[in-house]
């Protein structure tokens, strides 16, 4: 499972067994101010770090990784969403309104313009779970 908290800046990576219950340890990507990045493990039930045997050279290429990504996307201009697009101020609306339509739109894909049927949405304790068939994907598959 991946988490992504953009008010703190951080993406978390928690292993789900079979099951889906996430693991014990789950792997941070913190984002800093004044920029920086910072990579560790830490208990996924009480936050507190803990040793972490992954070799430092992996870390480092993650951080080079990520900064050539940044430079890319810098210096591309497209017509395609590509790894994220920004919306233009948005006016007439007031936040919650427009948070409260981005949530119709998560649990009503097909409502909103998704090719998807057979969509099946569960709360969850601190995020959403949600299953759909992809119609114009050969196959349909259920993602």
């Amino acid at each position: 499972r991946i988490t992504i908290n953009e008010e703190i800046g951080t993406v978390t990576y928690n292993k789900c067994d079979a099951s889906g219950r996430p693991g014990d340890v789950e792997r941070v990507l913190a984002f800093h101010t004044p920029l920086r990045l910072e990579f560790y493990e830490r208990s996924a039930r009480s936050g507190l770090r803990v040793d972490w045997k992954a070799p430092y050279d992996m870390a480092r290429e993650t951080f080079s990784n990520i900064v050539q990504l940044a430079l890319k996307i810098e210096t591309s201009a497209s017509d395609v969403v590509g790894y994220g697009l920004a919306s233009k101020p948005a006016t007439g609306v007031s936040q919650d309104t427009l948070w409260k339509a981005m949530l119709y739109a998560m649990r009503n894909p097909a409502e909103c313009g998704l090719k998807v049927d057979n969509v099946s949405v569960r709360d969850m304790s601190g995020y959403m779970q949600r299953s759909m068939r992809l119609l114009e994907k050969t196959g349909s598959p259920t993602v």
